[in-house]
């Protein structure tokens, strides 16, 4: 420093720290008195950084703006939920358009069924239950039933037939009737073996209880074609015997069983007039013998 006295103080360079930290002015002056003395003044300047100040607002703000902007995408980006509605039994063309007409999208699977094929036969989530807008729905639609070949159980006893439909997948239902076969076993099935069904489907078993007894028609009087078709309508079966009779030829003049109850099926005996028997000649001879020889007259038959 140059101590001349008659020269003016120079200035200090100010001292400038970085923004973050405080500022810091510096200003020396130097002065002589009267007496002589050297005098040396140095003026200080400190200022805190307005960054400082501002820090906690700026934080502030950076945290307001994230929570504003968190609650415009939560806003503009949520889903509303509402019932889901019911499909189940319509059509597939009529079930998706009434789930996109609610804001759904559609998943669709095919799978063998009882119901018609093309008709919706589950849904999920299930109708009226809560789903966000815009959601899947899967349904699931009917191929059709699938089919199997109806076994045969005809002429079986019926826990055996029964057992060969109960096997292949099949209800069975059971009807006694009379039959000329063994009580218990197969007479008739519905559907017929070899058809082809679906899995589930009910065959009806008509079983044999045996056979009916049912009343027997009198024919007695009757020409035999008329008998004949009588009983046959009634379920039995006409034996035809020809006897001698002075009834017309082709009367029945006698049956057995004649009346009453036999069983159906059974064989009915008729006995048809072939007219009255041949007839007999009886040839007399008459004979005269001398009186003198025997004294009378006989009469001898040969």
């Amino acid at each position: 420093m140059d101590d001349d006295p008659t020269k003016p103080a120079r200035p200090v360079t100010p001292v400038i720290l970085p923004p973050d930290s405080e500022v810091v002015h510096e200003e020396e002056r130097t002065s002589v008195l009267a007496n002589g003395t050297q005098l040396r003044e140095v003026d200080r300047v400190e200022q805190r950084s307005r960054t400082r100040e501002l820090l906690p607002w700026i934080l502030i703000a950076v945290l307001l703006a994230l929570l504003v902007g968190g609650f415009a995408v939560w806003y503009f980006t949520r889903s509303s939920t509402k019932p889901v509605p019911a499909v189940v039994g319509l059509r597939i063309d009529n079930a998706v358009t009434r789930l996109q007409a609610d804001g759904f999208k559609v998943q669709i699977a095919r799978q063998s069924n009882a119901k018609p094929p093309g008709v919706v036969f589950g849904q999920n989530p299930a109708a009226d239950a809560k789903a966000d807008s815009g959601s899947s729905v899967r349904l699931l639609v009917s191929r059709g039933p699938s089919s199997s070949t109806v076994p045969n159980a005809v002429g079986l006893p019926q826990s055996e037939g029964r057992s060969q439909l109960v096997k292949a997948g099949f209800a069975v239902t059971t009807a006694q009737v009379f039959s000329d076969q063994p009580a218990g076993t197969v007479v008739a099935q519905e559907p017929a073996a070899g058809e082809h069904s679906a899995p589930g489907t009910k065959v009806r078993l008509n079983v044999s209880k045996g056979a009916a007894s049912v009343e027997v028609p009198s024919e007695v009087g009757t020409l035999v074609d008329q008998a004949q078709a009588d009983l046959a309508a009634k379920g039995f079966k006409p034996a035809v015997v020809r006897v001698p009779s002075d009834q017309a030829i082709d009367t029945v003049v006698s049956q057995s069983p004649d009346g009453g109850q036999a069983r159906k099926g059974a064989t009915v005996r008729l006995s048809v007039s072939e007219g009255p028997p041949t007839a007999t000649t009886t040839q007399t001879t008459t004979t005269t013998v001398p009186a003198a020889t025997a004294g009378t007259t006989g009469t001898t038959s040969p």
